[in-house]
């Protein structure tokens, strides 16, 4: 673990909550440039407030708009939802699966079905406005013989003033008219795009299953530059899936060839790569103050990285894919994972101060609005929750140990019950393993380390210079555990 500066902790104490304005954009991502960032404080001790149960999966993100929570099912349904109770306002039949987020333009509600049409609908009833055409699908298949695709979404479509963009099954990014749906520009690509497009700086960037990012001029579609990604020996394509996040002049990206990209986003020269070892990055990353938030498929884990220089800062091991893409409010990026689980984890730290479960796997993004999150899972339904702030100004600053420190710590220490606390130090990191699982500790002083994964410390008992018990803490409760000789 790398020591943050009082000044880079400074700058997240004070400036995440007012990184936005106050009212959030409602689309994917929350706003055009898809930084995943929220209004407002995160939030703990999550509570159940309500679930919606529909008749298909929800993999789409919700959007919240004048009171409503908007989200489509795999039963092929748009729905509209009261926020604060969860009643339902209208659905709308969609024709197929709704796994694209909707947008929501002043009294107009833009989403993208599975015929690839974008289609309008009023916010107040869910009736019909327009709908573009949509051209012939073009056909994806990850490899010759194998029939699985894990083509989970369709793009999303972004607002930028009065036009509306997204990516098409039809192999091409669409700027339409939000007013009348008439269509400004498109751009083909080589292959279906399935990735959400990103507006910044006067550029819609798009990726595509052919692997590679476009950046579009915004108001002709003409293009600007490409970039290729790598692609590997079983996915040489390197396909995108991920939405771009556009922060401080660079494009931030995952694709299926397992790296993290950042691109300058004036050229699409690389900046730097992070290397997930052939593990899919599908998340959309988070973008804030100088950090780069993106989770990790088969190698399971999420992770932060500088923006300037791609170096990881914390990793968090989930312990099931990661699919969900990371939302930041007030000093907390929450994401969910194949298992059902939502976690809200402390940037500084990589510690997890918020946890909750779902009853399937959580392939929807969270959402965090007024007070409230909201997320969908595979179990076909959404939920909405409540909690206490979280105030990250309260929470201890995590430090560096030398390997000096972090070896006198190493030892086994005997429980009252009889077992055993083995205490490992490999360098400046500190693990514990207990009742045969090992738990990865993240030092707040020499002699105090807490838990990644729950609000947990183990306080270690010093007399005379050397170190002679440990304390395990969990709320009230301390347990002792004396050094062995």
């Amino acid at each position: 673990m790398r020591q943050w500066s009082k000044l880079s902790l400074a700058l997240i104490l004070t400036a995440v909550p007012t990184l936005v304005a106050s009212a959030p954009p409602a689309m994917f991502r929350g706003d055009a440039a898809h930084t995943g960032v929220y209004p407002g404080p995160g939030l703990r001790n999550l509570k159940l407030e309500w679930r919606v149960c529909t008749g298909g999966k929800v993999r789409s993100t919700p959007v919240v708009a004048k009171g409503a929570v908007l989200f489509g099912s795999e039963d092929g349904k748009l729905y509209a939802l009261d926020a604060a109770t969860g009643g339902i306002r209208w659905t709308a039949s969609l024709g197929g699966p709704v796994t694209s987020s909707p947008a929501v333009s002043g009294d107009t509600v833009l989403v993208v079905a599975d015929d690839g049409r974008l289609q309008a609908l009023d916010l107040a009833t869910g009736g019909a406005k327009w709908a573009t055409a949509a051209g012939p699908r073009v056909p994806y298949v990850q490899n010759e013989g194998d029939p699985r695709s894990w083509d989970f979404y369709a793009s999303s479509p972004v607002v930028a003033g009065d036009m509306a963009v997204y990516g098409g099954r039809d192999g091409a990014v669409h700027a339409v008219d939000i007013a009348g749906g008439g269509e400004l520009w498109s751009f083909a690509t080589g292959s279906a795009v399935r990735a959400t497009p990103a507006v910044a700086g006067g550029l819609v960037f798009a990726g595509g299953m052919d692997g590679i990012l476009y950046a579009l001029d915004a108001a002709t579609g003409k293009e600007r530059w490409r970039f290729d990604t790598s692609g590997n020996t079983y996915f040489p394509r390197g396909e995108v899936q991920s939405s771009p996040a556009i922060a401080d002049g660079t494009v931030v990206f995952g694709a299926r060839d397992g790296f993290l990209y950042a691109l300058d986003a004036a050229t699409g020269k690389e900046r730097w790569r992070s290397d997930h070892q052939g593990s899919w990055v599908i998340t959309s990353p988070a973008v804030t103050h100088g950090l780069v938030i993106a989770g990790s498929s088969d190698g399971e884990f999420v992770q932060a990285v500088e923006l300037a220089t791609g170096k990881e800062r914390w990793r968090y091991d989930t312990h099931a894919r990661v699919f969900s893409s990371p939302a930041v409010a007030g000093g907390l990026a929450y994401l969910g994972t194949w298992d059902g689980t939502l976690l809200g984890i402390d940037l500084r730290s990589g510690a997890v101060k918020a946890r909750t479960l779902a009853e399937s796997a959580i392939m929807s993004s969270p959402v965090l609005v007024d007070g409230r999150l909201f997320v969908g899972s595979d179990d076909d339904c959404l939920y909405a929750f409540s909690g206490t702030s979280y105030d990250p100004a309260g929470e201890p600053e995590p430090i560096a140990l030398t390997a000096a420190q972090a070896g006198r710590l190493a030892g086994s220490y005997e429980l009252p019950s009889g077992g055993v606390v083995v205490v490992s130090a490999d360098g400046g990191d500190v693990s514990l393993t207990l009742g045969g699982q090992e738990y990865g500790l993240l030092a707040i002083s020499p002699t105090e380390l807490i838990f990644r994964d729950a609000d947990l410390r183990v306080r270690f008992v010093v007399d005379d210079g050397t170190v002679t018990a440990l304390e395990l803490l969990q709320g009230e409760r301390t347990t002792r555990a004396e050094r062995e000789r």
